[in-house]
C-alpha cells in the first residue's frame, strides 16, 4: 500500500522509523507504530470497515449487542502472557520488558511458525518491528495462553501514547496476503490505542449472533485454547516497559508443571514488594 509522506513541522519528510526530525531535531511528533495507524489511508479505511460494521449488525437485528461490545472494547487492556520463570527473572533484576528481538529470543528453526516470525513482523511495522513490545487486546484481564502462565496488565495510561493495535497476528495476517504478493500490511487492519474499540467493532462484529451473550464476549478477543495459531487483536508497544507499569498480574496453575507451581510464592512476595497487584487462579475460566 501506498504511505502518506509524514513531515516534521519543518516541512522535512520523516521515515517511517523515525523517532527524530533529521533536520530541526524536534521530537514531538507522534511515534512510528501510532504514525502509521494516523495515516489517513489506514484511518479511512477502518472508518469504513466500521461503519459496515454497524450496517451489517442493523440488518442481523444485533445492535444492542454491538454496543455491549463497543463498551467492553473501550474498556479492553493490553496483557502480556509470559512464562513464571520469565516473569521471575524480569522481577529478581528488576528488568525491562522487552520485545521478543531485543530481549536476545532466537528463532525456532524447527517450527515453521518462529521461522516466518520476523518475516511477518517486519511486513506488518517496517524499519521498527524489532522494537516493539507485543501484547494481547484483553477482556478480562487473560492474555493469549499460548505465551505462558502469567498475565501481565499494563497501566492503560502507560502505554497510550506508544500503543497501536493490529488485526491479529502479523503472522496470520501475512499467510493471509502474501499470496497477493503485498509489500505491507493493506489498510484498516491498525488503529491506535484510541480508537481500539473500533478495531475491535470491525473486526469482531460479525462473530456476534442473536443467542450471544456478553460473559462470552473475552472469547472473542482471545481464542481461549493454546495453540500457536491462537486468534487475538496484538497491541504493540513502542519501547521497553517497565515492570512499574503494570498495574495486576494473574498467574493460573492450569498447565504449570511442578517447578513453575514452586515459583509461585516467591514471584507472589516480590509482586507485594513491588505493590503490584496479583491474584493465582487453579484454571482458566
Amino acid at each position: 500500500m501506498a504511505i502518506t509522506i509524514y513531515r516534521c513541522e519543518c516541512k522535512q519528510e520523516l521515515a517511517l522509523d523515525d523517532t527524530m526530525c533529521p533536520a530541526c531535531g524536534r521530537k514531538d511528533f507522534p511515534l512510528p507504530n501510532v504514525r502509521r495507524a494516523l495515516d489517513p489511508i489506514e484511518t479511512g479505511a477502518l472508518k469504513a470497515r466500521y461503519k459496515s460494521a454497524y450496517a451489517a449488525s442493523r440488518d442481523q437485528g444485533t445492535t444492542r449487542l454491538l454496543a455491549a461490545l463497543l463498551k467492553t472494547a473501550s474498556g479492553s487492556k493490553a496483557v502480556k502472557a509470559m512464562g513464571i520463570a520469565t516473569l521471575h527473572v524480569n522481577l529478581l533484576n528488576k528488568d525491562l520488558i522487552k520485545s521478543f528481538y531485543r530481549r536476545g529470543s532466537r528463532i525456532n528453526t524447527q517450527d515453521p511458525h518462529s521461522l516466518s516470525r520476523e518475516t511477518s513482523d517486519t511486513w506488518a511495522n517496517p524499519g521498527y518491528h524489532h522494537l516493539l513490545v507485543q501484547a494481547a487486546l484483553s477482556a478480562n484481564e487473560l492474555g493469549c495462553r499460548w505465551y505462558g502462565s502469567c498475565h501481565l496488565v499494563f497501566r492503560s495510561e502507560s502505554i497510550a501514547s506508544r500503543a497501536s493495535v493490529f488485526w491479529e497476528n502479523p503472522r496470520t495476517l501475512f499467510a493471509k496476503v502474501s499470496s497477493n504478493d503485498a509489500l505491507s500490511a493493506p489498510p484498516g487492519h491498525r488503529a491506535t490505542w484510541e480508537n481500539r474499540s473500533r478495531l475491535a467493532i470491525a473486526k469482531l462484529h460479525d462473530r456476534i449472533q442473536a443467542d450471544t451473550r456478553c460473559e462470552s464476549f473475552s472469547a472473542l478477543f482471545i481464542e481461549p485454547r493454546i495453540d500457536p495459531t491462537s486468534d487475538f487483536i496484538e497491541v504493540q508497544i513502542y519501547g521497553d516497559v517497565a515492570i512499574s507499569a503494570v498495574e495486576k498480574i494473574t498467574i493460573c496453575k492450569e498447565t504449570m508443571d511442578d517447578t513453575d507451581l514452586e515459583s509461585i510464592d516467591v514471584v507472589v512476595r516480590k509482586l507485594a514488594g513491588l505493590k503490584i497487584e496479583s491474584q493465582v487462579i487453579d484454571a482458566y475460566p
